[in-house]
């Protein structure tokens, strides 16, 4: 850890996937220490998340269970947004609401839990809308209406919301859905 710290080297923490497989993970925690980048990122379905929200809420358990509260609720969005740019050399063009930078922005619902907490907490319908360049992706559908997308109705829990699968993919949401068959839910 010393030599990847004088190095510089970033790493990409999957602790879901770690736990599952080897029942323990990276010392995160010397790492950040020693002043290592740590990128939160999920590695695959079969024995790690689904998505980021997952995966971020698997290194907020670690934090609050066995890091005694180690990272602030900051530190952890930022292995999840921040972190990953710069570790690819890319922090100058995405990974920050900043003008001029690609607009990939995820908006998460507040209503329950205050500024980070509400993206850490959150669940599958947590997430209110998703840009991909500034452009609608994912959403509530009511907010994806008011965007004029023109995308798809989905459920998930239960919620209507909308994806723009067509526009992105170049495929219809349902054909997705049925591709995945039973191997793993589309939505979790």
């Amino acid at each position: 850890i010393y030599n990847m710290s004088r190095e510089e080297t970033d790493v990409v923490w999957s602790p879901r996937s770690n736990i599952s497989l080897y029942g323990h993970t990276a010392d995160v925690l010397t790492m950040d220490r020693l002043g290592v980048n740590l990128a939160l990122s999920t590695d695959w379905t079969y024995s790690g998340s689904i998505n980021m929200v997952r995966e971020l809420a698997c290194a907020d358990q670690l934090n609050r269970d066995h890091y005694d509260g180690y990272f602030s609720d900051r530190e952890l969005w930022a292995m999840a947004t921040e972190n990953p740019a710069d570790a690819i050399e890319a922090g100058d063009i995405l990974g920050r609401l900043k003008a001029g930078l690609v607009a990939d922005i995820a908006v998460f619902d507040g209503t329950e839990n205050p500024a980070y907490r509400a993206i850490i907490d959150a669940d599958s319908t947590g997430v209110a809308l998703v840009l991909r360049g500034g452009a609608p992706l994912f959403g509530h559908q009511s907010t994806m209406d008011s965007l004029d997308s023109g995308c798809e109705a989905m459920d998930i829990c239960g919620e209507a919301f909308a994806i723009c699968s067509q526009q992105e993919f170049g495929t219809a949401w349902a054909s997705l859905e049925s591709a995945m068959g039973s191997a793993y839910p589309a939505t979790f």
